[in-house]
């Protein structure tokens, strides 16, 4: 296996350098893309290249389809329509969709089953989920996971996997083409803070700070919680600064949506506990979950591309606006967002919702000053 794979990969680097092919090799697959009008040269290439190397293809059916702006590839759908433009679309074909809804119903309508079905299933899940965008899938397949390793012989499909499953299975249905766009080569970095001083004149405090690719402090926040708000925290823990630090990066992400969408961004936090919620997309307490399962869906809708780094408290540029104080020299070509925070954090059917909050957005709205 091992002199096959450089074989192909041999074959694919003579084709991409010596005659300027832009293809890809999967083990015997070659896959290419050519411009418009293209089309014969670019096949002359490839062919004359499999001859001269003694090499069997195929030169008619499906795996020697024409060039066309849409394609399928290894089991994935292509659309290059748009490619003129900077962008293209991948999604997996639609009878692998069919066919993983039609086996997690299956399962559904059992009442047990077993971790080696679950095992199966959870494998090609794992493959189509890295290439639907967004980790929505992630909590629910981790779920699967856990059953997957269980040393029963027999599982009763029942609560928390039953409840994985359907979620799966809606997913599935629902999910979008990735976008690829050339919003990929400009990355945002946003710093995030929060802070709980009980003593103080003000006790539940958040802020955040976008910087641009440029390397500009674009926007900022800072905003104290209400008195609510603090008390809708205070019900699960005594000093909640975990969920004070989760809840940044979604009011970011929300209040940001319009700078960051489709593009890759960096979240800095100097709280490990949280910055691990984040690369999991789930949070270890009510409220942090609420607003890690509000941060995904967000950020699949916005096709943001996420990376979670740490930075130590005392070079966190954000401190200072988490404590409501925005004399940093570095905010002061940016602009003040302000955001809308609701009346009440609230549970409402597995999701998250606001009370009180008159703005049509489900979360929070921002006001530049």
């Amino acid at each position: 296996m091992t002199s096959f794979l450089r074989v192909s990969n041999a074959i694919a680097h003579i084709g991409h350098h010596g005659l300027d092919i832009i293809w890809s090799a999967f083990f015997d697959d070659y896959t290419a893309i050519c411009a418009d009008t293209e089309e014969d040269n670019v096949t002359f290439y490839i062919e004359s290249l499999f001859r001269m190397l003694g090499i069997d293809f195929a030169t008619e059916g499906d795996k020697a389809p024409p060039f066309k702006e849409e394609f399928k590839t290894l089991g994935l759908e292509f659309d290059l329509k748009n490619l003129c433009i900077g962008s293209f679309r991948l999604q997996h074909t639609e009878s692998r969709r069919s066919e993983l809804v039609t086996a997690i119903g299956a399962l559904l309508d059992k009442a047990n089953t077993t971790p080696k079905e679950l095992e199966r299933l959870h494998g090609r899940l794992v493959w189509f989920n890295a290439f639907v965008f967004g980790r929505k899938m992630n909590h629910a397949v981790r779920t699967l996971s856990l059953a997957c390793h269980s040393t029963e012989k027999s599982l009763r499909l029942a609560g928390e996997l039953r409840r994985a499953l359907a979620r799966l299975q809606g997913l599935l249905v629902d999910s979008r083409p990735l976008e690829i766009s050339k919003a990929l080569c400009n990355t945002w970095v946003i710093f995030t803070d929060g802070a709980y001083e009980p003593e103080s004149d003000h006790p539940s405090t958040v802020g955040g700070i976008l910087i641009s690719p440029c390397g500009v402090a674009t926007s900022y926040f800072g905003e104290e919680l209400s008195r609510a708000l603090t008390e809708d925290l205070l019900i699960d823990s005594q000093h909640p600064i975990y969920e004070l630090e989760v809840l940044p990066p979604l009011l970011a992400i929300s209040a940001w949506s319009h700078y960051i969408s489709g593009a890759p961004v960096i979240f800095y936090l100097d709280n490990d506990a949280a910055r691990s919620a984040y690369v999991q997309g789930v949070g270890a307490t009510r409220f942090a979950k609420i607003f890690t399962e509000k941060f995904v869906e967000l950020e699949s809708r916005l096709r943001v591309l996420s990376w979670f780094g740490r930075v130590p408290s005392h070079s966190n540029p954000s401190d200072k606006p988490s404590r409501l104080d925005f004399s940093d020299p570095l905010l002061k070509n940016g602009s003040r967002t302000k955001i809308q925070l609701p009346v009440h954090f609230e549970e409402t059917g597995g999701g998250f919702g606001c009370t009180g909050n008159q703005s049509p957005s489900p979360w929070a709205s921002s006001i530049q000053s």
